[in-house]
């Protein structure tokens, strides 16, 4: 019998999921709502994305 495919993540993954997870929590649906009746980008959330290094990780390092 053939194992099927694992969709466990992996201590990498785990690791950004939380991360990420902790980061985005700071950013209440009051926040979301308040930028989306303003109309407004939400420039304090996209800052705080950038600054954990996050914004541009898909981008190879050649790239910069």
């Amino acid at each position: 019998m053939t194992e099927g495919m694992s969709f466990a993540l992996s201590d990498d993954q785990e690791l950004i999921r939380k991360s990420v997870a902790e980061l985005a929590a700071r950013f209440d649906d009051r926040y979301w709502m308040e930028k989306d009746l303003a109309h407004e980008f939400p420039t304090e959330f996209y800052q705080a994305i950038a600054d954990g290094g996050w914004l541009g990780m898909t981008i190879p390092e050649e790239y910069g």
